[in-house]
């Protein structure tokens, strides 16, 4: 691949970020990554989303959700092709596999921070210092990210990257500080609740689950395994019900105070004039889970499709194929008023490496990138 720039050090970007901070952010980030592109084009700061790091930018192949208890090989899988291999076999229930890990694929697709390098663009990201806490807190983040983005590229005029959450911290920092708009040449979103996720609403009451998950584990699914391995098992149920009873995952549920208090922000924020963009997933399948029949001759029998036609009558539309990515329904998405939006066979995590999706983005780039240029230099 041919990378246009440099590499900026990402200890004097951290150095600078804590500086600007001024002790306003506790922890301050202290990972971020910035590359110095050699396209005459508006910087592009990439925001990530919940739970996440920098990483789905960056590597989205060894990253994971939930605060590492989800690797991304479950969601970022080739689900239209049966496997060649069986995969996770360090796993305890060794008759069992999943779809293809789309980084042990023939050509995987790459990276978001790849193909901007490549096109030649400057890029600054970083990981959040709470992100699983408090959306506001991110904001305040984002604020600080900005200035280092000008003092670090020369302009104060950018493009906002967003995946999923980082679509309402960028939204909620133009809500609660209008002057940030002269910052923004463009917001490019990607899968982002606008309206929040009812698959939040319905982690509320995922703690209730926990004694019946208990008793389901303990005496009917693990009843043979070793002490050690049932241990674990619960364990990582409780660490997994815990993260969804987080704070952010409440900010997220369609009524809550949250989603209120930006809805009425609405018409303020349309007055701003920044060009908004929406590129979001109707695939809600994240793997697809086999059979071991035979290890040695590859035999395998496909069981279910994860997500896809389960309980489908009940569920929301976000889990629903062809309403919503297995996390973020469509309609949920939508604003309204974006200058462009589309929709792609990608689920919540696969659109950060979705070709189609990647190449509707450059084309907004451009598209914003024009405009910039053209922008009168007065005032600027």
């Amino acid at each position: 691949m041919d990378l246009q720039g440099t590499e900026i050090d990402s200890a004097r970007l951290a150095e600078r970020l804590s500086a600007l901070a001024g002790g306003a952010l506790s922890p301050c980030p202290t990972e971020l990554r910035g590359w110095k592109g050699t396209r005459q084009a508006p910087p592009i700061v990439l925001v990530h989303g919940h739970a996440t790091t920098l990483g789905v930018w960056t590597d989205p192949y060894n990253g994971s959700l939930g605060e590492g208890l989800i690797p991304f090989d479950f969601s970022l899988t080739d689900c239209d092709h049966r496997p060649q291999g069986t995969y996770f076999p360090e796993w305890r229930f060794k008759n069992v596999c999943f779809a293809t890990p789309l980084r042990l694929t023939p050509d995987p697709p790459p990276c978001y921070w790849d193909t901007l390098r490549s096109e030649g663009y400057s890029l600054l990201t970083w990981t959040q210092g709470h992100p699983n806490g408090k959306i506001d807190y991110a904001v305040k983040e984002l604020e600080v990210v900005l200035r280092l983005a000008e003092e670090t590229f020369g302009t104060p005029r950018v493009v906002v990257l967003v995946h999923s959450r980082g679509g309402l911290v960028t939204r909620r920092l133009l809500q609660t500080r209008t002057e940030t708009a002269k910052r923004l040449v463009g917001l490019v979103m990607l899968s982002t609740p606008n309206h929040g996720s009812k698959i939040a609403t319905l982690s509320r009451n995922a703690s209730r689950l926990l004694p019946f998950l208990g008793r389901i584990l303990g005496e009917k699914v693990l009843a043979k395994t070793s002490e050690d391995f049932r241990e674990s098992a619960f364990k990582y149920v409780g660490s997994l019900l815990a993260f969804f009873q987080g704070e952010a995952i409440r900010e997220l549920r369609p009524r809550c105070r949250f989603m209120r208090e930006m809805a009425d922000g609405i018409k303020l924020e349309k007055s701003l004039g920044v060009p908004y963009y929406l590129f979001a997933g109707h695939d809600n399948r994240f793997s697809r889970l086999y059979l071991i029949r035979d290890r040695e001759k590859g035999d395998l029998l496909e069981l279910l499709c994860v997500l896809d036609g389960m309980w489908n009558f009940a569920m929301p539309s976000e889990i629903k194929d062809d309403k919503g990515d297995g996390l973020v329904a469509v309609k949920r998405a939508v604003l309204g008023w974006e200058r462009r939006r589309k929709l792609f066979r990608a689920n919540h995590a696969s659109i950060l490496v979705h070709r189609d999706a990647q190449r509707a983005v450059l084309e907004a780039l451009v598209e914003l990138s024009a405009e910039e240029a053209a922008r009168p230099t007065a005032g600027r």
